[in-house]
C-alpha cells in the first residue's frame, strides 16, 4: 500500500522517482470479478491483487500507484480476472512518459526540497518486477452521477472551430449523435493505424478524449496495431465471434461472392449476429457510462461494428429511430472515397447481380440496423428489455450516456 502522507501525481509531468496514481474502471459481464491484475512489460507479466465480495452486477473501480524508476515512455496494461479463473477481454492501455527528476534546491531554512512531486518512502520498481500500491474498490450500485465526478465541461474552443473540418482526420472522426463539433462527448471513427501528431493533439487535446475503445478482431489489430495516444488510454474490446481470419480479396471477388446469396442477405444476418455481442456492446457502454469523459468508439471502417455501438447508445439517450438511421447512413459519406476505391479495386469482372452484393458489402443499408434492433428486441421482448437484462444498464448509468451525448 502507499504511505497516506506520499503525493501522487494524477497529471503530467510525471517524474522519475515520484509515484503516479492511475484509475479506471473495470467489468467483466457476466461474471464477477476477483482480481485486478497490473503489467508493465507488456503482458508478459502480471501483478494481480484480489478483489473478494465483488458480485457479477457490479464492476470495478480501481485505483493504482506506480513510481517509475527512470525517464522514458511506459504502457501500464490493466484487465479483470473473474471468479472461474478467467481473464476479462476489457483490456485497458495507459501509456504515459516520464521526465528526469528536476534536481533538489535548498528552502530558506537551509533543507534540501525536490524540485518535482514529493517521492518520500515510494518505491521504485522495475518493468518487469511486480508493481505496488493498487488499491481497487467496488462500484456502488446506486451512487448518484454527481459522486463519479462526470466531467460536463465544454470542449476547447479549437474543437467548437466552425472551419475545422467534420468528420475530421483521415480516420474520419466526428461526434456520435448531432453533427456539430462540441454536441457530444461520445465520438466514433475508422481505425487510428496512420494517425499523425496533429491528429492526436487534436483528439486528446481539442476534443479532450481520454479513453479510446477499440472493437477490431485479434486479425485486424495484429494487421494494424492500435497507436497509444499519450493523454487516453485504449481499451481493447475483442468481439466474440471474430475468431476466423477473414480477407476481402479472396471473398468478395468476381465468381465467388454470389456465395453470400442475395445482395444484403449475408449482412442482415451479420447485423442479427452482432445482436448477441451484447456482452462487448454492454461493457463498452457500462465503462463509457463509468467513467464519464469524453470517449472515442472505432473498429476498422467505422461502419458495422461501431454503427450498431453507437446507434444503441443513441437509442438509449432517446434520439428517434429516424434520426439514428440518419446517423448511421451518414457513414456512407464520411466513406465515399474508400467504398469507390474498394468497388474498383474489387469489382472487376463482376456481373450486375454480383456487383450488387458487392455494394451492399461496401455501403451502410436502413436494413441492416433494423436487423440488429429486431434481434435484439426478439431476445428481450423489447428494446428496454435489451438495455436492462442484456446490456445490463442501470437506470443511472442511462442517466449518464444521455448527458455524455447530449
Amino acid at each position: 500500500m502507499t504511505h497516506p502522507d506520499l503525493h501522487i501525481s494524477t497529471q503530467p509531468p510525471y517524474f522519475a522517482g515520484c509515484p503516479i496514481g492511475f484509475s479506471g474502471w473495470a467489468d467483466d459481464f457476466e461474471h464477477n470479478i476477483a482480481a485486478i491484475q497490473f503489467s508493465l512489460d507488456g503482458g508478459e507479466h502480471w501483478t494481480e491483487y484480489a478483489t473478494p465480495g465483488v458480485s457479477a452486477e457490479r464492476g470495478i473501480r480501481w485505483q493504482f500507484a506506480f513510481t517509475p524508476p527512470h525517464a522514458g515512455r511506459y504502457l501500464l496494461n490493466v484487465r479483470a480476472r473473474n471468479g472461474s479463473g478467467g481473464v476479462s477481454d476489457l483490456v485497458s492501455g495507459y501509456p504515459f512518459e516520464v521526465c528526469e527528476a528536476p534536481a533538489p534546491s535548498i528552502d530558506k531554512n537551509g533543507k534540501s526540497r525536490h524540485g518535482g512531486p514529493s517521492a518520500q518512502s515510494a518505491p521504485a520498481n522495475s518493468l518487469s518486477s511486480p508493481v505496488t500500491g493498487a488499491f481497487p474498490t467496488q462500484q456502488a450500485p446506486n451512487t448518484p452521477p454527481s459522486a463519479l465526478s462526470f466531467d460536463a465541461s465544454p470542449c476547447s474552443s479549437a474543437a467548437e472551430d466552425p472551419t475545422t473540418p467534420l468528420p475530421y482526420g483521415s480516420f474520419h472522426v466526428r461526434p456520435v449523435g448531432t453533427q456539430r463539433w462540441g454536441a457530444s462527448r461520445l465520438y466514433r471513427s475508422g481505425e487510428l493505424y496512420d494517425i499523425t501528431i496533429g491528429e492526436a493533439a487534436f483528439l486528446t487535446q481539442a476534443l479532450g478524449i481520454r479513453t479510446i475503445y477499440d472493437i477490431r478482431s485479434e486479425f485486424e489489430t495484429a494487421a494494424h496495431p492500435q497507436p497509444y495516444l499519450m493523454g487516453a488510454k485504449t481499451v481493447a474490446l475483442t468481439p466474440n465471434w471474430e475468431r476466423r481470419r477473414k480477407d476481402a480479396d479472396r471473398r468478395l471477388v468476381a465468381g465467388i461472392i454470389g456465395n453470400y446469396g442475395a445482395p444484403e442477405e449475408r449482412m442482415r444476418a451479420n447485423y442479427r449476429r452482432y445482436a448477441h455481442e451484447y456482452p462487448l456492446i454492454g461493457k463498452a457502454l457500462r465503462s463509457i457510462s463509468a467513467e464519464g469523459t469524453p470517449a472515442l468508439v472505432h473498429c476498422v471502417n467505422g461502419k458495422d461494428r461501431t454503427g450498431v455501438l453507437c446507434a444503441t447508445a443513441l437509442r438509449i439517450a432517446g434520439f428517434s429511430y429516424e434520426f439514428i438511421t440518419a446517423d448511421y447512413l451518414l457513414t456512407n459519406d464520411v466513406n465515399a472515397t474508400q467504398i469507390a476505391e474498394e468497388e474498383a479495386r474489387l469489382g472487376g469482372g463482376m456481373t450486375a447481380e454480383e456487383h450488387a452484393i458487392l455494394m451492399s458489402f461496401l455501403e451502410a443499408r436502413p436494413s441492416y440496423l433494423a436487423a440488429f434492433f429486431d434481434e435484439a428486441e426478439a431476445q428481450y421482448g423489447s428494446f428496454e428489455g435489451f438495455v436492462e437484462k442484456g446490456l445490463r444498464l442501470t437506470p443511472e448509468q442511462v442517466e449518464r450516456l444521455r448527458r455524455l451525448i447530449g
